[in-house]
């Protein structure tokens, strides 16, 4: 059996809680077996049930030492063993020119831009093979590299610290265009920023191709005054032939020299799409990277945002040198239901030290000592009797169609079944979803266009003459109702991923309170976007409540609402923090205390939906907390 570590600490006491997770080749189960009972007797270990055992960390290291590529770990062993972890960056470089800023950065902010332009000197022997393959000579290779990630919280102010870094490096004489690339719901934001924060003109790609190839054409050849260009990443990948072209009769100029620049480089994380190869296309003479979550859920999301940090580098001075060492150093494969899957990852502490060199990431309570409290409330909401009755059948049909996929593993592993395999899959994130709209309100069965979900409502209907409401929206009301009454100028900010229930909480808030809620969603243009917020956050009077979708939010700076409602919690941890960083941000009033209700439906009889969705983000959060 291969095991799962985990450091857990509560008012009981300290312990590592060992959790079997699959089985690893070769993997000696009797030696392990063997020590926890050894243990056992001892005192050290304290078995919970036959999968899960609480070990006292004083013996933990014996555990490592003998058993280390046989765990996963969520953790790094620095944090399992309460060893005080910082990484100081690499500073030699000052901003000798902060003062052409409009406005000047707070103290860690001149950090971070003083860390992007500090370059990194490699150097490495490299083989050198002639045409029949046989090794020529050797020769060291020296390369100055300017590729930095800036990895802060989001609210830190990552967007002013990359303007800040070109602003230094332009004024030096080092540079003299930039390059952005950003979602497109973003390059608005950006170019009001590089106004509000520096003297530099921007210009946004939009339009058609022949618009965009004549703004293309005018900024790479000096026909207008702009310092930086901004665009996005679906851009770059459709117009990569005509941008690479003019970057290198840009480059024919030995005086010219781009800075490129990507935020939410969380983009870039699958090395193998079309969107990456197209960003990798684009020489620069300075890289930096903006995003507040360089891993959301898979550790060897790095390996990918290190092939950008490398770029046209030897394979000899790359950070990691190939794919395959880096799985064979970070990642443990073994088996589950008869398939080989992956386990989990280990050797967070290394991975952690290797990219180093390469990151700044700062959280607000550790820099930021003017950021408004923080108070975050699980708001737990009992499902009524009848929704818990259709949540139970549902699930029921859900398990029949899960044991069926179980059943079928060995044949699936011999490549058989592969459609009925589909086919059963999808039926299983079909019911998931059903799942999840129950648990929210179950008159969102109606909206369903699902065959199944359809059937579920004529079941009940005949049972029940009618579906009635879920206790979410109801709850959802007196504390908007209580908020109201406490609160002066009071800015409610509700998110949800479905915009079927942010239809539902719509029309009741609008019946309840009178007033229209303001909204932004996917549907919504991205340049229409601003415009919703700024009139949100000016009207003092009877529109107080702002429902927003992952969809929508990207970008947006809501930190003059001090309270966020989670009626629904996505499954990725990096998106809950997306949304939660939307209101807490630096430049919030310093005496606002943020408040983030999260909804969480539960019922006494079984653990809902709800409650598996905030373990994975809990679980989530805390390897991308421990690798940096």
């Amino acid at each position: 059996m291969a095991y799962m570590a985990k450091f857990i600490s509560d008012k009981t006491g300290k312990a590592v809680k060992l959790t079997r997770n699959g089985s690893v080749y070769h993997e000696p189960w009797q030696e392990m077996s063997q020590w926890l009972i050894d243990q056992q007797k001892q005192g050290n270990v304290v078995p919970i049930d036959d999968y899960n055992f609480y070990v006292n960390p004083s013996v933990f290291l014996k555990w490592h030492a003998q058993f280390d590529k046989y765990t996963t770990y969520t953790q790094t062993v620095d944090t399992i063993l309460e060893i005080p972890y910082h990484n100081t960056p690499k500073i030699t470089e000052k901003l000798l020119h902060k003062d052409k800023l409009k406005i000047q950065p707070y103290p860690f902010q001149e950090e971070g831009a003083e860390f992007l332009i500090t370059p990194i000197q490699k150097k490495a022997h490299v083989k050198i093979f002639d045409e029949n393959n046989e090794l020529w000579h050797e020769k060291e290779v020296e390369e100055t590299q300017y590729a930095k990630l800036i990895g802060d919280e989001m609210g830190l102010g990552k967007t002013m610290q990359s303007l800040s870094a070109f602003n230094e490096l332009f004024y030096r004489g080092q540079t003299n265009k930039a390059l952005v690339v950003v979602p497109a719901s973003l390059k608005g934001q950006w170019q009001e920023e590089v106004h509000k924060f520096t003297t530099f003109t921007a210009t946004v790609i939009t339009g058609a191709k022949t618009k965009r190839e004549q703004t293309y054409k005018a900024f790479f050849s000096s026909q207008t005054e702009s310092q930086i260009l901004i665009t996005n990443y679906e851009g770059v990948r459709t117009d990569i032939d005509l941008i690479e072209s003019l970057i290198n009769k840009f480059y024919g100029n030995p005086k010219n020299k781009l800075t490129l620049i990507s935020d939410e480089s969380q983009k870039l994380k699958n090395i193998k799409s079309k969107q990456t190869l197209s960003f990798l296309r684009l020489k620069h003479s300075y890289l930096f990277l903006a995003t507040g979550t360089p891993v959301s859920n898979k550790p060897d999301e790095l390996y990918s945002i290190s092939k950008v940090l490398d770029g046209t580098l030897p394979q000899e001075l790359t950070i990691f040198p190939d794919k395959k060492q880096f799985t064979k150093d970070y990642v443990i494969f073994g088996e589950k239901f008869n398939k080989t899957v992956v386990l989990g990852y280990h050797n967070l502490d290394k991975l952690r030290d290797t990219f180093a060199p390469y990151i700044i990431k700062r959280m607000k309570k550790d820099v930021a000592k003017n950021l408004p409290k923080m108070i975050e409330k699980n708001l737990y909401i009992d499902l009524s009797d009848r929704q818990a009755e259709i949540y139970q059948t549902i699930e029921q049909d859900q398990k029949v169609i899960q044991d069926i996929i179980d059943s079928q593993q060995k044949e699936i592993a011999l490549g058989k079944l592969k459609q009925e395999q589909a086919k059963n899959e999808d039926a299983v994130m079909g019911y998931q979803a059903m799942l999840q709209s129950v648990v929210s309100e179950p008159k969102l069965l109606y909206k369903s266009d699902s065959f199944i979900a359809k059937k579920y409502v004529k079941t009940f209907e005949t049972k029940y003459t009618r579906i009635d409401s879920g206790q979410k929206i109801k709850a959802l009301k007196d504390i908007i109702r209580e908020y109201f009454e406490s609160e002066d100028n009071k800015k409610i900010v509700i998110f949800s991923q479905y915009t079927s229930f942010l239809d539902l909480i719509q029309e009741a808030l609008e019946k309840e309170f009178r007033q229209i809620p303001y909204r932004i969603d996917g549907s919504v243009p991205t340049k229409d976007r601003q415009d919703i917020l700024h009139q949100f956050e000016d009207n003092r009077q009877d529109r107080n409540v702002l429902l927003l979708s992952d969809a929508g939010n990207a970008g947006l700076n809501i930190g003059f609402s001090n309270l966020l409602i989670n009626a629904t919690l996505p499954w990725a941890g990096a998106t809950y923090r997306q949304r939660i960083n939307r209101i807490h941000r630096l430049d919030s009033n310093e005496e606002d205390t943020k408040l983030v209700i999260n909804m969480i439906s539960k019922y006494h009889a079984f653990s809902t939906i709800d409650e598996a969705i905030w373990k994975t983000i809990s679980n989530k959060n805390e390897i991308a907390d421990n690798l940096y």
